[in-house]
């Protein structure tokens, strides 16, 4: 089974919904208000959870600790290890 502990599928993971709201930006399904929401939810929400489980997932934090990453940069000192999967 395929999880966000593969790198690969991290990547898959973080980068394929902001790939997609870019290319929704253009097109007349989305307007600029629109736009800026889903960016904000990206940034904001979808993308520290899913770092967190991913965090989670490869035993560096527990699951309590798992809010903490709705704090901007809060889990920028895991970067090697989110990114690159060396500690």
């Amino acid at each position: 089974m395929l999880t966000v502990k593969n790198l690969a599928v991290f990547y898959v993971t973080i980068f394929l919904p902001l790939i997609s709201i870019v290319l929704l930006a253009p097109t007349k399904f989305v307007d600029s208000m629109t736009l800026i929401i889903l960016l904000f939810v990206y940034a904001f929400i979808y993308r520290p959870l899913i770092s967190g489980y991913r965090l989670i997932l490869l035993g560096v934090i527990k699951k309590s600790d798992w809010i903490r990453n709705l704090i901007p940069f809060w889990n920028i000192r895991y970067y090697n290890l989110l990114f690159f999967n060396r500690t």
